[in-house]
């Protein structure tokens, strides 16, 4: 896990998704997810450990978060007090579920990565089509942000993901931020989101030190770059793209899941022994000519 080859692929990885979620909106995660889950097989780098790929990605979404956040915040779209306030949340919640996720079966940490990524692109297919026409940012202050990010960061920290796939239609739809808005506050939110989520992934021993910093340098610069790119691209492509990762990453983790679902196995018939074949053969003979049959005394 820790040769040339390999390092240079995550290296490689996290400056491609960092740059994709920089662009989004997103820590990236549940773009590396299945990269790492089914990519380096094929390229013969060998198939990493569930756990392993869960404090991998918590990792990336971290250092992408931390250079696509400053590029954000220079564009004056970040809404700071939402950051503190849900971004709060999410830093206790996630680490407590990236404690639990120590004792979680691979299927299931997969069942619910799949279903967090299928309920984030019909957020945005389904709700985040209708326009809530919100042009300035709001002040604020309901329950909204803490029960939203209470719920996103337990089950994100679980299966490795700051959350952001489903920060952003929360910001944008229920808390009525404009998308530019939602978008930025996203990177801030999730940047302490997977500030606990890679506190619980290390004390978990989830997340191993060289590949680690292999992905976090590439997240980095790709972060930068993407969040530089990122108001010039309109916010319908934002939405489309978010719902096609979103989606393409729900339906190829949800078949890994169903084919890692634990199954009872078939039940079949009992061995029988040479022995009681040769038995039953000079058994029937008697049994047909009655020499078996009981007597009844008179």
């Amino acid at each position: 896990m820790t040769d040339f080859g390999f390092l240079t692929f995550l290296l490689i990885t996290g400056f491609l998704v960092g740059g994709l979620g920089g662009t989004l909106g997103l820590g990236g995660g549940v773009i590396a997810a299945p990269v790492l889950l089914y990519v380096t097989p094929l390229v013969g780098l060998g198939t990493l450990p569930v756990s392993t790929v869960t404090g991998l990605t918590m990792v990336l979404s971290l250092f992408s978060t931390v250079s696509s956040g400053l590029a954000h915040r220079q564009f004056g779209t970040m809404h700071m007090p939402l950051v503190r306030r849900m971004g709060g949340t999410m830093l206790v919640a996630t680490f407590i579920g990236a404690l639990l996720g120590r004792w979680a079966p691979d299927w299931l940490l997969l069942t619910l990565l799949a279903l967090l990524a299928a309920l984030g692109a019909l957020a945005f297919i389904l709700v985040l089509g209708r326009s809530v026409r919100v042009q300035t940012p709001r002040d604020f202050v309901g329950w909204q942000p803490v029960a939203g990010g209470a719920a996103i960061g337990l089950l994100g920290g679980l299966v490795g993901q700051g959350g952001a796939f489903l920060v952003l239609p929360t910001l944008y739809h229920w808390i009525r931020q404009p998308m530019r808005v939602a978008v930025s506050t996203s990177i801030g939110v999730v940047f302490l989101s997977a500030l606990g989520g890679v506190a619980g992934k290390i004390l978990s021993s989830h997340a191993p030190l060289l590949p680690s910093a292999a992905l976090a340098l590439g997240g980095v610069f790709g972060g930068r770059l993407g969040a530089t790119y990122s108001p010039q691209v309109p916010v319908r492509v934002l939405r489309l793209l978010l719902a096609v990762v979103l989606g393409a990453t729900a339906l190829r983790i949800g078949v890994d899941a169903w084919h890692r679902l634990p199954r009872q196995p078939a039940l079949s018939a009992a061995p029988v022994s040479d022995a009681g074949i040769i038995a039953a053969a000079q058994w029937l003979p008697e049994l047909s000519s009655g020499a078996l049959r009981p007597r009844h005394d008179a």
